[in-house]
């Protein structure tokens, strides 16, 4: 037994009658039946009329379940006489498939009885539970037309459908004198703690065209739903920290931003409910960043099994910057501009050009998170690239495929043509940089061409024909004694095929020596940003630059003597008209061997001993 008396002596103003509550107590008396009782002075009353009270439980607007463990029933009396009520002894039971949550701590005293209270509990055992109250002293009585007796609060036993069902009520006056009243109908409470299968196959995908110019795409999240759930909630989280704070676009460089964890439910921040409610429908967050959804299956008494998380979906193109303040859904030329103009320049945390740092990403594709390396340069541009005219209602042009040649074997990579080899000051000479290998489906390529800048002087570059008839990007980033190359064709399906020049850099020399060009950092990408290139600087293709001489020099005769046949040696470091002649002892002019243009570079010629007229 439980009492919350705060005084030891139960008071009654019928001093006839003490007022006694326990489990055997009669059933609640019918609203016509009359007594025969003490009055206020103690005389007995007979024939008074009763009106029947009622006492009524609320059922929970909830089931038991896993959300919802503990549910609160309500014992309320509906009031149907005047009578002054001292006091009441309430007997209930529960089914099989209910339990109080903490024992007789669960039934908690309502607020109808008022002033000092003698609140008295009873467990019969097999689930039946019995509930005493009175009023110690004065006021004596309570004539409210309602209000609440007691609250039980009910957990799972099994699952099922639990009742509870009162067996008696019992009220007396402030003579002790029994009150009519009668117990309500039971109550039924779905007890469910058994959640729904879970969905085992959610993703979510960028949706790239068809979208408004706002500057935020939408994101498609399919799944199978599960067989026995009743509603599906897909709710979403930006990478960014626990808090909910998106982390575009400094993914990694916002302090504990992350990708957020599988929540419970119902969830709460960073988590939001979207207004997905079938697979296949789209979602369009406000914000630009790296999207991931949970979806839950639901039954109908608020059971939920969560799904695993959906890869990061982005909901803006990379690439799409310009105009900087209302991106607009498309990447074009104004957006590779703005790329340009950035280009090689390293940012920091909170800088604004961060915006152009979108790559590399986690996929490598432009269906990846940017992981934000502070610095735009050739990861950055075939972002941009593969993702030039994405966006809606743009079909842009045809891509290109530019042909360079035949493909030869083997890996692909970058050569020198000519490669490193003595110059002559004043010289001027251009050097090409070529794609070489089983060249197919290039779409950019990246390399750092190196000289010596005591001998040489860099004086510009290009992008080598055809490609520079193509829609392209091109940037150069010179430093003393290097120069950074790269390029990119515009559209995902823009390719490059076979072996030919890529690049043309142009010098002239401040000295004579060695220029020592080499080739250092290549990154030749595929139309799916794959990695081409394993090598470093192939070996050179064309004749080195060490056969153009730095001086004009006429060499022997070989062989000499000779019968009938000789052949002249000379070098041109430049093109020009050269004249070769032979003169005899005399001084005189016996044959003209060469009298015309000859380009640059070691030259021969034959004689044959005669002279201009054939004679020996």
């Amino acid at each position: 037994m439980r009492s919350t008396s705060r005084n030891a002596l139960l008071i009654v103003c019928c001093v006839t009658a003490a007022v006694l509550f326990g489990a055997d107590y009669p059933v609640a008396i019918s609203a016509d039946a009359t007594n025969d009782g003490p009055g206020p002075a103690g005389e007995c009353v007979s024939g008074s009329d009763f009106r029947t009270n009622t006492v009524l439980m609320v059922a929970p607007t909830t089931c038991i379940a896993q959300a919802t463990p503990c549910v609160t029933v309500p014992f309320n009396i509906i009031r149907g006489d005047e009578a002054q009520m001292r006091a009441f002894s309430v007997r209930f039971t529960l089914s099989a498939q209910l339990q109080l949550c903490e024992g007789l701590a669960s039934i908690v005293q309502g607020s109808y009885l008022t002033g000092e209270t003698s609140f008295q509990l009873i467990d019969n055992g097999g689930g039946t539970y019995t509930v005493d109250c009175a009023i110690l002293g004065l006021p004596c009585g309570v004539i409210a037309p309602s209000g609440t007796l007691f609250e039980i609060q009910v957990e799972a036993a099994s699952d099922g459908t639990g009742t509870i069902g009162i067996d008696y009520v019992l009220l007396r006056d402030c003579g002790n004198e029994p009150i009519s009243a009668a117990g309500g109908d039971p109550i039924s409470i779905t007890v469910d703690m058994t959640a729904p299968a879970p969905v085992t196959d959610a993703s979510a995908s960028q949706v790239k065209i068809g979208n408004d110019g706002d500057g935020t795409t939408r994101i498609v999240v399919d799944f199978t739903p599960s067989g026995d759930a009743d509603a599906f909630e897909v709710y979403r989280a930006p990478y960014g920290s626990a808090d909910g704070t998106n982390a575009y676009p400094e993914y990694d460089d916002m302090p504990g931003a992350g990708i957020p964890a599988i929540p419970s439910y119902p969830p709460s921040a960073p988590w939001a409910l979207t207004g997905i409610v079938a697979s296949g429908e789209t979602d369009e967050p406000t914000e630009r960043g790296v999207w991931y959804y949970v979806v839950f299956s639901v039954d109908l008494c608020g059971n939920a099994a969560a799904s695993s998380l959906t890869v990061g979906t982005l909901n803006y193109h990379l690439g799409d910057v310009a105009p900087m303040e209302t991106p607009d859904n498309l990447v074009e030329t104004i957006d590779i501009s703005g790329l340009g103009g950035c280009y090689g320049q390293p940012i920091s945390y909170g800088d604004p050009r961060n915006i152009l740092d979108v790559g590399p990403t986690t996929s490598h594709t432009t269906d990846g998170r940017p992981l934000t390396d502070n610095l735009i340069e050739f990861e950055d541009l075939v972002m941009f690239s593969l993702n030039y005219h994405a966006g809606i209602g743009f079909a842009g042009d045809s891509p290109p495929q530019v042909l360079l040649g035949g493909k030869g074997l083997g890996g692909i990579g970058l050569t020198l043509a000519p490669g490193s080899a003595r110059v002559r000051a004043g010289q001027t000479f251009t050097v090409s940089i070529l794609l070489r290998g089983q060249v197919e489906d290039v779409h950019a390529a990246r390399t750092v061409l190196s000289y010596d800048p005591a001998v040489l002087s860099y004086e510009g570059s290009s992008v080598a024909d055809p490609i520079s008839q193509a829609t392209h990007f091109f940037k150069d980033l010179p430093e003393q004694g290097s120069i950074d190359l790269g390029m990119a064709l515009l559209g995902n399906d823009s390719a490059i095929e076979g072996e030919g020049a890529i690049f043309m850099a142009r010098f002239s020399a401040l000295a004579n020596g060695d220029p020592a060009l080499a080739l250092s950092g290549t990154r030749i990408r595929d139309c799916e940003n794959r990695e081409l290139s394993g090598q470093g600087m192939l070996p050179p293709v064309a004749p080195a630059l060490e056969q153009a001489p730095i001086d004009y020099r006429l060499g022997d005769a070989r062989p000499n003597p000779f019968n009938p046949r000789t052949t002249i040696l000379f070098d041109l470091p430049d093109a020009g008209a050269v004249r070769v002649q032979v003169f005899d002892v005399s001084g005189r002019v016996v044959r003209t061997l060469i009298d015309a243009t000859r380009t640059a570079g070691a030259h021969s010629v034959e004689w044959d001993g005669t002279d201009d007229m054939g004679h020996p």
